[in-house]
């Protein structure tokens, strides 16, 4: 996982993170909105599930077709000026997700799944 900080010249998106229900299950899943100023539009990019949720991590962005990005290496990260709002979804996105497993009956099962958490020090969980 690669850092706001840590980047040199590629393009990044940054946008406010949003707490989604998906698929059949309605599993709780993350996606980033952000404004590109190539289409001026707005995007919405899934956050990949095996990747922790920091406030400085970005992850490859699938731009759709139609934008001028598209095909490009763009990343997309969440927006720092927006910190405090994106902290929360975050741990709103945590609550949700543990009641899901719990209804699901996966409460102790977080194979392949990462930690969300606000810093770098989130970490996959192993199985015990």
């Amino acid at each position: 996982m690669r850092t706001i900080n840590a980047l040199s010249s590629e393009a990044v998106l940054v946008g406010r993170l949003q707490l989604d229900r998906t698929g059949p299950s309605r599993r709780p899943t993350l996606s980033v909105s952000a404004w590109c100023p190539c289409c001026r539009r707005s995007h919405r990019i899934d956050w990949p599930a095996n990747c922790p949720a920091n406030l400085d991590a970005v992850v490859p962005a699938g731009l759709p077709e139609g934008c001028l990005l598209a095909g490009s290496d763009v990343l997309i990260g969440m927006d720092p000026d927006r910190a405090n709002e994106n902290l929360a979804t975050i741990q709103h996105f945590t609550e949700r997700d543990r009641a899901w497993r719990t209804e699901q009956g996966l409460a102790g099962k977080l194979a392949g799944r990462a930690r969300i958490g606000p810093g770098p020090a989130s970490r996959p969980i192993r199985p015990a």
